[in-house]
């Protein structure tokens, strides 16, 4: 023990002292006014706080400096919501910041987008096809007739055919090169995509394809199956459905003799896009880069006047398929082949399903072989789930397609007609035949498809 040390009182009793008299004192003042019977004047508080500000050497304080808030106004405070920490500033300067708030962050809607599309065959306005619908009175063509009797049929978000003519008018008309008049009839029809890619697309030379697709331009149709630039990607068409990116690109499987001894020449491979696996491949992951949702792959593919699907197909739409298309639509062959569900895969390696719809026959044609009279109007109502990444089939269906020729004052004329309906007023009783017949091969060869009669 340290026998220098003083004793008495210290600073800090006297100072507890004098606050516990000052409480003492403030507690008999309050009392009488907790129990109704004396009320709090200014005077006495203020005798109560010079005391404690004399002896502490504190800042003077009044009694009218003290916050005491009227009740309404203390529930008001009390009310208050705290501000959500994921609204408020953080000082990203500070070594330790609080704890968070344990309410969760607002998660942002992801809504299913819904459309519809109608996919048609190929078309191929030859002499016959061009003849039934010239008018020598005036020189010129009048195809508005063609597709009066399916254009209600042709109504939805995306309406597309493939189109096996070239449109050049510094060429002479032949079989494969048409009039422009054509276009105009489809485009009243209610098609707005046109794939132009086939085997005789570079016949005529670059020239010719270029004009073609200006004409097919200026008529309000979107193009894909060829390019006029040479760009690794310019036939990858993308456009969008309410948010959603939708990519179109079409592929051509082969080309003829003429064909490509001009795309040599010319050295003009850029402009048609043939069916290759790696080009496929890396063309579908640099649509999904530019931000496609959905793939639509168009082709130009198989044996000719075949209801059948060929190994190559086949082979060429599975390769399609794992590349991570999400439908596949076939032209050429000009016969209706079966329309399934092949399983393919997503980007990241899931799999999932493609729809393939091998061949959807021939819109328009002069050929009258039994298979070149039916096809029909493919119909998909599509919704795109951006929560799973995936498409949704809502509805595969199809109309049936017959390809009607008569004769009328003497001139043959064309008109595809739905088969499934009850027929034209004037179509002859051998017509309606051939119709039912044709309606028959349509079922035969979708019997086993995943698309129902519309």
């Amino acid at each position: 023990m340290n026998r220098n040390m003083r004793r008495g009182v210290s600073a800090g009793t006297v100072i507890m002292l004098l606050i516990t008299t000052a409480t003492l004192l403030l507690s008999l003042r309050l009392i009488p006014l907790i129990a109704g019977q004396a009320r709090l004047e200014p005077d006495d508080a203020q005798v109560i706080i010079q005391a404690l500000t004399d002896y502490l050497n504190v800042p003077e304080l009044i009694f009218r400096d003290i916050p005491i808030l009227p009740p309404d106004e203390q529930k008001l405070t009390e009310a208050v919501t705290p501000v959500p920490f994921w609204e408020t500033e953080i000082d990203h300067n500070t070594e330790a910041q609080p704890a968070a708030s344990a309410l969760p962050a607002a998660t942002p809607t992801l809504a299913k987008v819904s459309f519809r599309m109608t996919a048609a065959g190929a078309l191929l306005a030859d002499k016959a096809i061009r003849s039934a619908f010239y008018h020598s009175e005036s020189d010129s063509y009048d195809f508005s007739p063609l597709f009066a009797l399916i254009q209600d049929n042709i109504t939805d978000d995306i309406n597309v055919f493939t189109l096996e003519n070239l449109i050049d008018e510094t060429q002479k008309l032949s079989d494969l090169n048409t009039c422009s008049d054509i276009l105009s009839a489809a485009r009243e029809a209610g098609f707005d995509l046109v794939a132009l890619g086939h085997e005789k697309a570079m016949d005529l030379g670059f020239g010719s394809l270029a004009r073609t697709m200006a004409h097919v331009r200026d008529e309000g149709f979107s193009v894909i199956g060829v390019t006029d630039e040479a760009d690794d990607n310019s036939h990858i068409l993308i456009f969008s459905l309410d948010g959603v990116q939708v990519a179109f690109l079409h592929y051509c499987e082969t080309v003829s003799k003429t064909g490509a001894n001009r795309i040599k020449k010319e050295n003009a491979g850029f402009a048609l896009p043939l069916i290759d696996a790696e080009r496929i491949q890396a063309d579908i992951l640099h649509a999904r880069q530019r931000g496609a949702n959905i793939i639509i792959v168009s082709t130009h593919w198989g044996t000719a006047n075949k209801n059948s699907v060929s190994r190559s197909q086949q082979t060429a739409a599975q390769q399609i398929a794992d590349a991570g298309a999400d439908i596949i639509l076939g032209a050429h062959s000009q016969a209706l082949q079966p329309i399934v569900f092949i399983t393919g895969k997503h980007s990241d390696g899931r799999q999932k399903q493609t729809l393939v719809a091998y061949s959807l026959g021939a819109l328009v044609t002069s050929k009258r072989d039994t298979p070149n009279i039916s096809s029909v109007l493919l119909h998909l109502a599509l919704t795109y789930d951006p929560v799973t990444d995936s498409v949704i089939f809502d509805r595969i269906s199809y109309t049936p397609i017959y390809f009607w020729r008569y004769k009328d004052n003497g001139r043959t004329i064309y008109q595809p007609v739905i088969s499934a309906m009850d027929p034209p007023e004037d179509m002859s009783r051998d017509q309606i035949d051939v119709m039912k017949r044709a309606l028959k091969r349509v079922a035969d060869v979708l019997k086993d498809s995943v698309a129902a009669l519309n």
